[in-house]
C-alpha cells in the first residue's frame, strides 16, 4: 500500500477538488490523477466520482476514507517515535536491574532520566537475575545490569563488564563482630547467614560457592529493604558488597573478608541478546548508569 497515494486520496475528498488537492500537495493536476487512478486500480475500487460540481467520494470511497485517515496517522506516529529514538528524545525502553544494582542505582537512574530526557518512558524490572534471563528470552526487556555468577550459560548472551564492587559481610552496628580487624571462619558460624537469593548458588548447583561449603545461608531474600532492615536489626550477616552500607551508614557496616577463597570482588555486567545492536535508548540508560557509578 502506497501511504502516498493514500494521503493524495484523502486531501483530495478534503477539498472537494483537483485543483485545490494537487496546489496543496505541491503536485499537477495530471500527477494526482494518476496516483489516484493507480490507487483504484491497487484496490479494485472505483473510490471517486469526478463531476463538473466537484469530486466526492464514492460508497466505498467514503467507507475507506475513515481508515485511510488511520493509516496516515499510524503512519506520522510510527515516524515520530522512529525519530524520537534516533535522536534519544523520546520513545519507550524496558530492561531490569538485578536487587544488588537496583538498590545502589536505580532511582538515580531513573530520576536522571526523567530530568534529562523526559522523552523517554522507562520501564523497570527489578527481580532475581534468573528472573532477568527470562524476560529477556521473550523480549520483555532489552538488557539487564546483573551479577555474573548465577549466569548459568552465557551462549546466545552479550555479556558485558559493568563494574566490580568489593564483597564483604555486613553487620548491624552494634552487631558482636562489629569492628574486627580480621575474622575467623569460627566467629562467623555462630551467626545465621543471609544473602540476596541468586547472588550465590547454594552448593551442589553449578555455579556454587565452594568457600560456603558446609555453611548454611539461612536467609535467601531478593528484596534488599528486608535484608537492610533484618541485619540492622538481628545479629545476622549479610554476604553483599559492602557499597550497600552507604545506603544506611548509621545502622550498618562491613567486616573483612574471612573466609579462604572467598572472592574479594562481584563483578557486575550487562547482559543482552547477543548479536543485536540495542536502541540508543537503552545505549542512553547504560551510559546514564555508567556516569553515576563512574565506570
Amino acid at each position: 500500500m502506497n501511504l502516498r497515494r493514500l494521503q493524495h486520496f484523502v486531501t483530495l475528498v478534503e477539498q472537494g477538488s483537483f485543483v485545490r488537492a494537487a496546489k496543496l500537495l505541491h503536485v499537477t493536476q495530471s500527477g494526482l490523477s494518476h496516483s489516484i487512478r493507480m490507487l483504484e486500480e491497487e484496490l479494485g475500487l472505483v473510490l471517486l466520482d469526478r463531476s463538473k460540481s466537484g469530486t466526492k467520494p464514492t460508497h466505498v470511497g467514503a467507507q475507506l476514507l475513515r481508515d485511510a485517515r488511520n493509516v496516515l496517522r499510524e503512519a506520522t506516529t510510527l515516524k515520530r517515535n522512529a525519530q524520537a529514538l534516533a535522536q534519544t528524545t523520546g520513545g519507550d525502553i524496558r530492561f531490569g536491574f538485578a536487587p544488588l544494582p537496583a538498590t545502589l542505582w536505580l532511582a538515580e537512574v531513573l530520576g536522571t532520566l526523567a530530568r534529562d530526557h523526559p522523552g523517554v518512558g522507562a520501564v523497570a524490572s527489578v527481580g532475581a537475575v534468573s528472573e532477568q534471563l527470562a524476560q529477556l528470552e521473550t523480549d520483555a526487556i532489552e538488557f539487564f545490569i546483573g551479577s555474573r555468577r548465577p549466569l548459568t550459560r552465557e551462549e546466545g548472551l552479550s555479556v558485558t563488564h559493568f563494574v566490580d564492587l568489593p564483597l564483604n559481610f555486613i553487620v548491624r552496628k552494634a552487631h558482636p563482630l562489629a569492628g574486627r580487624q580480621a575474622l575467623q571462619p569460627d566467629d562467623l558460624s555462630a551467626f545465621p547467614l543471609a544473602c540476596i537469593a541468586t547472588d550465590f548458588q547454594v552448593a551442589g548447583d553449578e555455579k556454587s560457592a565452594p568457600w560456603l561449603d558446609r555453611r548454611a545461608i539461612s536467609v535467601l531474600c531478593d528484596d534488599c529493604g528486608v535484608l537492610f532492615d533484618l541485619t540492622a536489626n538481628s545479629d545476622v550477616v549479610w554476604l553483599a558488597s559492602g557499597a550497600l552500607v552507604q545506603k544506611a551508614p548509621d545502622r550498618l557496616t562491613a567486616l573483612p573478608l574471612g573466609l579462604d577463597g572467598m572472592p574479594p570482588t562481584v563483578e557486575l555486567v550487562i547482559v543482552a541478546h547477543a548479536g543485536r545492536s540495542l536502541s540508543p535508548a537503552a545505549e542512553l540508560v547504560i551510559d546514564t548508569a555508567r556516569d553515576l557509578v563512574g565506570c
